[in-house]
């Protein structure tokens, strides 16, 4: 039982709120002194009620109320926050992670992001997000695709995540296998920050179709009349050019990937370890052996024993070749599986190919802080060494051509990409186009140099081996103290 400022049932009396929650009154000096203004029969009335609540001369609980200027101290409040989160972070509670635009009202600042806690594994949370936060479409072009290709999943991994979430709240999301089933049968597997459910996790995680309405932030419903309370989900529809939604009777339903703008629930799983302990203290890096060609070091980290509930490994990178304090390293091992280019036969060219997109933007992200990205130099690529004239680019992140010294020799492939096609994992990507520009050249496992045509529908996925140059002087390396 604790006590309350207000008074009670008459003015001689003050609330208290009782074992079960409910508000009772008692004479404010029954527990202690007489109170000699009312008389005898009236204290004893009165008392006697008191006795039977509580018994006589019983304490109650004190709770005091504040309220705090935390501009005034010197403190990070996000494990204050993240903490109260863990205490109330149940299956089934909301949560607060990350803040976005919601009251319609851009003069008082983004507001807390409130999330449905839908399972849980020891302080990891997986959350879907309360209400629809944004308006997208599933992609911005008419035509067939996937969740590993559609504009949507970009816009989440990239814009959303930058503008939603802290660089803390960043290193606590997990990056997450995605599993994306096609229509016409078979599957593939993205490697994702934020996402959509499928139809069949919503299925799962909300089984009642009044579970699954969802209502538009202010911000949302602010940009149109009538907003539809209609929201994606990641799943195909009926044919490759479909999306599946959620309508607003919480009914699946699907419509063209480039249609109309609906809801956007994102989904994440978030470590809350890392937000009130803090991110695992990262080893100062060995930057001799950066100096050593042929030696192994480590830099980034990225998903690759196929198992992201202990988080991302350690990249290890082969030295190729130093230059002053620029060095030029390439992955040891494949780390991941993706498209070369997303439309069929059509010529190929580096400047142009998708792969080069998700190089620079998606894997950068992923795979490295903002720290490990400012040390990663942007480098003038040459293309073009089949012959055909090619532009060349400017690149953070590229995979090796022909005619560079990275190609040779085999290389193993990931747990991870294994995992994702374990046949297709044989055979690695180079940028050198091949067969009038319909195929690209890859490196078997024995080490020699093939052309394949990427047009064929079981030789898309492409694994990848990247390539980067780093700057020893840069803030990385040196705030090391090595």
């Amino acid at each position: 039982m604790w006590w309350l400022r207000s008074p009670g049932y008459t003015n001689r009396e003050i609330s208290y709120v009782f074992e079960d929650g409910t508000i009772q009154s008692v004479y404010a000096n029954a527990s202690r002194n007489y109170d000699k203004t009312i008389t005898n029969e009236e204290y004893d009335r009165d008392f006697s009620r008191y006795e039977k609540a509580a018994g006589p001369y019983v304490d109650r609980g004190v709770r005091p109320v504040m309220w705090v200027d935390f501009a005034e101290l010197d403190m990070d409040l996000e494990p204050l926050h993240t903490q109260r989160m863990l205490e109330f972070g149940d299956v089934g509670t909301t949560v607060q992670f990350g803040q976005y635009e919601q009251d319609n009202n851009t003069d008082n600042g983004v507001e807390p992001i409130e999330w449905i806690v839908l399972d849980q594994k020891g302080n990891k949370r997986l959350l879907l997000s309360r209400y629809g936060i944004d308006r997208q479409r599933y992609n911005k072009q008419a035509i067939s695709t996937c969740w590993e290709d559609c504009s949507l999943r970009y816009w989440l991994n990239s814009d959303f995540l930058n503008t939603a979430f802290s660089e803390k709240e960043k290193q606590a999301l997990l990056h997450t296998v995605v599993n994306n089933r096609f229509n016409a049968g078979g599957e593939s597997k993205s490697f994702d920050l934020v996402y959509l459910p499928s139809y069949s996790e919503v299925l799962h995680f909300l089984p009642n179709a009044e579970d699954r309405v969802c209502e538009p932030s202010a911000s949302v419903a602010a940009l149109a009349e009538n907003v539809e309370k209609e929201w994606l989900l990641r799943s195909q529809g009926m044919a490759a050019t479909l999306a599946d939604y959620v309508n607003a009777d919480g009914e699946r339903r699907d419509e063209p990937v480039h249609k109309d703008e609906m809801l956007i629930r994102p989904m994440v799983w978030v470590n809350f370890d890392i937000l009130v302990v803090g991110p695992e203290t990262k080893p100062s890096p060995d930057v001799e052996a950066f100096h050593r060609v042929g030696d192994v070091v480590k830099f980034g980290r990225y998903e690759q024993n196929n198992n992201p509930e202990d988080g991302a490994e350690e990249i290890e990178w082969t030295v190729q070749q130093v230059s002053g304090d620029k060095v030029n390293l390439i992955s040891r091992c494949t780390l991941d599986m993706m498209k070369y280019h997303s439309f069929q036969r059509m010529p190929l060219i580096w400047e142009e190919c998708d792969l080069r997109k998700w190089l620079n933007s998606d894997f950068l992200e992923s795979a490295f802080d903002s720290s490990e990205q400012d040390a990663i130099l942007l480098t003038t690529i040459q293309n073009g060494d089949n012959g055909k004239f090619e532009p060349s680019t400017k690149d953070k992140v590229y995979i090796p051509s022909y005619s560079e010294n990275g190609y040779k020799g085999s290389c193993p492939a990931s747990e991870y990409v294994r995992a994702k096609d374990k046949d297709a994992s044989y055979y690695w990507a180079l940028r050198r186009t091949v067969t009038r520009d319909f195929g690209i050249a890859n490196v078997t496992n024995r080490g020699a140099v093939i052309g394949r045509i990427v047009y064929r529908s079981s030789l898309l996925q492409q694994a990848i081996r990247p390539e980067i140059w780093v700057d020893l002087n840069s803030k990385y390396f040196t705030q090391s103290g090595n």
